[in-house]
């Protein structure tokens, strides 16, 4: 028997509560919120069919690869992963997830694993898992799991940030593809993480992973009045400051 809207919900972390968002008539509605007690825990909720980690719970690790190839790209992913110092444990669970989400042209004299040169190179990105993270998943468990970036439309070409239970989060998207998401150190948008977010545009720039984005989009719902002034004039990109949109399934 197929599964009714009203089967189908999310668990998402919305700015200072966790939210769930059921299917009825085509779109999401919010169902139900769960609040955060002043130790950071929640009561989870009964149900949902999918679950969205927060980018706090997450590593984002984008790898430029010269091949395609499905046998050599989980060793390269691994490679790649216990450099930064993020590789998972072996274990039960599946802690980690990769995927091709852009191309670009390979450097001069670049070469493929096979010793041939490389015309292309995709571009993936790795996601992985804190272990230690405590996550307050349904009481029934859910079967779809992803992280919160992708049950978002997100623009293309852009940087976005919202908030994610107390705590700024940010995204960044080549053409129509996620390529890059991380939690930012603070709740505020002030001085200080417009300062982390033109760092870590820098870094991702200098690895070719973005080129200058078309703009900014800060979804935020209390906010001061000069923060998309304060984007455009440090970052130097037009800022939209509007209500994050309602999750939809990845």
């Amino acid at each position: 028997m197929a599964k009714s809207d009203s089967d189908i919900s999310i668990c998402f972390p919305g700015e200072d509560r966790w939210e769930l968002w059921r299917l009825k008539s085509g779109r999401f509605e919010l169902a139900d919120t769960a609040p955060l007690d002043e130790g950071g825990h929640v009561e989870p909720f009964k149900s949902a069919t999918h679950y969205a980690f927060p980018l706090n719970s997450v590593y984002a690790v984008p790898i430029w690869s010269a091949t395609d190839d499905p046998s050599v790209l989980g060793d390269l992913v691994d490679m790649q992963l216990e450099k930064q110092g993020v590789k998972p444990e072996a274990g039960p669970g599946v802690l980690l997830d990769y995927r091709k989400v852009g191309s670009a042209e390979a450097a001069p004299g670049q070469a493929s694993p096979e010793g041939e040169a490389a015309t292309t190179r995709s571009l993936l990105l790795a996601t992985v898992l804190n272990p230690n993270y405590p996550h307050p998943l349904p009481r029934s468990g859910s079967k779809e799991f992803d992280v919160s970036a992708r049950f978002l439309v997100l623009p293309g070409n852009h940087i976005v940030i919202w908030k994610e239970l107390g705590r700024l989060v940010m995204a960044l998207t080549r053409g129509g593809q996620l390529v890059y998401f991380q939690a930012l150190s603070s709740g505020d948008l002030d001085a200080s993480s417009v300062q982390e977010i033109r760092c870590v545009l820098l870094g991702l720039e200098g690895q070719g992973i973005v080129a200058k984005p078309s703009g900014v989009h800060l979804w935020v719902e209390d906010v001061d009045d000069g923060a998309g002034a304060l984007l455009q004039g440090e970052l130097g990109l037009d800022a939209i400051v509007t209500l994050r949109p309602d999750p939809a399934l990845p």
